[in-house]
C-alpha cells in the first residue's frame, strides 16, 4: 500500500486483485480426490514409453509425433483424474465400513456431480477436437472411460463382482491407454497399424495390468472383507494368487519380449538383465520381499520400476541415438517423470559404488 498526501491510503496496480487467493490448503483439499500422486508417473510414464516404442518401431522421429505423445497422455490425465474421483464418489460407504479415509467423504451430492461433470466434459472435448474423424482412437479413449464407469458406477459396479472387475480394472488402467498412444503414433506418422505391435503392445498390458490389479485386491483383503465387497482376490485368494504368477505375469513377459524383438528395443533389452541384478541385490540389501503379486510388509514389486522409468528411457535413447535432435524429447521425459528414474539412477550408482569399493578392499588385502 502507499500513503496519499491527504493520510487516507491509495491501492497500487499490484494491490488489485482480480481472483481471490485460494489458500493453499483449500487448494490442497479440492486437489485430494484427483489422487494424482497414486498414478502420474507410475501409469503416464509408461505410456508415453509406449508411444516412443512405436515411433522407434516404424521409423519415425520422436520430434514428429511428441505433441501427439503429449496430447494422448494429457488426455488420458483427464481420464485417470476421472477415475479417482468416481471412485472416491462411489466408494464413500464402503470406504466407511472398511475404516478407509475418503476424499469425498462430507461433499454434497451436487459438488460431486458437478465435480464429475467438468470432468467428463473435458474428456469429451478432448476426443470430438483433437480425434475427429479417427474412430479407432475415439474408441480407444472411451474404452478406458467406459471400462472405469462399469468398475465403480452403481448398478453395474463390477469391482464387486469377481473376474469382470479384474478385467475392467486392467483394460482401464493399461490396455485401452497403450494401445491408444500406439494407434495415435503410427496414425500420425502414417506407418499404418501393425497387428503384431498392437497384439505384443495388449498382451503385455494386459498381463501388466492383471498383475496390478491383483496386487491390490490382495493387499485389500481385510478392507474388502469389513466392507462385504467381493472382488476377485477375495472370492478365492490363493486363485488370485495362482492367476497373477502363472498367467499374469508370464503374459506381461511374453508381451515385452515381443515388443523389445519388434521394435527392435536394443538399449531396453541390453538394461534388462543388469536391472534384474540390481534388483536382487537391492532385495537382499534391504531385507525385502521381490513380489510378483502377494504383498508383503517390505517388499519390492518385480519389474516396477523398469516398465515405469528404464522402458519409456530406453526408448527415448535408441530415438535419440538414430536421431539426435530427439534428445531433447529424452529430456523432457525426465523433466516430466524425474521422481523413479532419478530415484533408480541413485540406487544404481551406490551399489555400482558398493560393488567397486568391495573389490578395492579384496585387491588390497590379496596384493598388501
Amino acid at each position: 500500500m502507499t500513503t496519499d498526501t491527504t493520510g487516507g491510503t491509495s491501492s497500487t496496480l499490484a494491490d488489485v486483485r482480480i481472483f481471490p487467493a485460494v489458500p493453499r490448503a483449500r487448494l490442497t483439499d479440492l486437489l485430494a480426490p484427483a489422487r494424482a500422486g497414486e498414478w502420474w508417473e507410475h501409469k503416464l510414464a509408461p505410456v508415453a514409453g509406449t508411444g516412443y516404442a512405436s515411433a522407434v518401431m516404424a521409423g519415425g522421429h520422436l520430434t514428429a509425433c511428441v505433441g501427439t505423445i503429449v496430447l494422448t497422455v494429457g488426455a488420458l490425465a483427464i481420464c485417470a483424474t476421472y477415475v479417482s474421483v468416481l471412485n472416491e464418489v462411489t466408494d464413500r460407504e464402503v470406504d466407511r465400513l472398511a475404516g478407509k479415509r475418503n476424499r469425498m467423504e462430507g461433499r454434497s451430492p451436487l459438488a460431486c456431480a458437478l465435480a464429475l461433470g467438468v470432468i467428463v466434459a473435458a474428456g469429451a472435448a478432448i476426443a470430438v477436437l483433437a480425434w475427429r474423424g479417427q474412430p479407432a482412437l475415439v474408441g480407444l479413449y472411451s474404452g478406458a472411460w467406459l471400462a472405469f464407469t462399469l468398475y465403480s458406477a452403481p448398478g453395474v459396479r463390477f469391482k464387486g463382482r469377481g473376474l469382470g472387475g479384474l478385467i475392467c480394472d486392467a483394460a482401464g488402467a493399461h490396455v485401452f491407454p497403450h494401445l491408444l498412444v500406439a494407434v495415435a503414433v503410427l496414425e500420425h506418422l502414417h506407418a499404418g497399424v501393425n497387428p503384431a505391435w498392437i497384439a505384443a503392445i495388449g498382451a503385455w498390458s494386459m498381463g501388466a495390468g492383471l498383475r496390478g490389479a491383483l496386487w491390490h485386491q490382495l493387499g485389500d483383503l481385510d478392507a474388502d472383507l469389513r466392507a462385504g465387497v467381493r472382488t476377485f482376490a477375495r472370492a478365492d485368494p490363493g486363485r488370485a494368487r495362482n492367476a497373477g504368477r502363472y498367467f499374469a505375469f508370464p503374459l506381461e513377459l511374453a508381451g515385452l519380449v515381443a515388443i523389445l524383438a519388434l521394435a527392435p528395443g536394443v538399449a531396453a533389452a541390453a538394461l534388462l538383465a543388469p536391472y534384474l541384478f540390481l534388483e536382487w541385490r537391492w532385495a537382499a540389501r534391504w531385507n525385502l520381499r521381490l513380489v510378483v503379486v502377494t504383498p508383503a510388509v517390505r517388499q519390492r514389486i518385480v519389474m516396477h520400476d523398469y516398465t515405469v522409468a528404464v522402458y519409456p528411457l530406453a526408448f527415448a535413447l535408441t530415438a535419440a541415438l538414430r536421431h539426435p535432435a530427439d534428445a531433447i524429447v529424452l529430456a523432457g521425459h525426465l523433466l516430466v517423470f524425474p521422481h523413479i528414474a532419478r530415484r533408480l539412477a541413485a540406487d544404481s550408482w551406490h551399489e555400482i559404488g558398493t560393488v567397486v569399493r568391495a573389490r578395492l578392499r579384496l585387491s588390497r588385502a590379496r596384493f598388501g
